[in-house]
């Protein structure tokens, strides 16, 4: 997930890290995300900072452009299928 074509989530926001966050899926079929950003991806109104963390439907996700951008954010929520 990132701001730059080519990735499965592009986010066309100058404003988003090249590289936001990697969404993988796990032997066992769970899903996680990384942050890999500067500013850190949202996850359930819990800063994820360079960390990973495995993902449950339901959960939301939210990309902020810049934590200085307080009106500013581009969320999604997980569903699993």
């Amino acid at each position: 997930m990132n701001s730059k074509l080519g990735c499965d989530i592009c986010i066309l926001n100058p404003m988003v890290s090249v590289k936001h966050a990697i969404l993988s899926r796990c032997e066992d079929g769970t899903i996680k995300i990384e942050d890999s950003s500067m500013n850190g991806t949202i996850i359930n109104q819990v800063v994820l900072k360079k960390r990973e963390v495995i993902l449950n439907s339901g959960d939301k996700i939210i990309v902020k452009p810049s934590f200085h951008a307080d009106d500013e954010v581009i969320g999604f929520t997980m569903e699993r299928q």
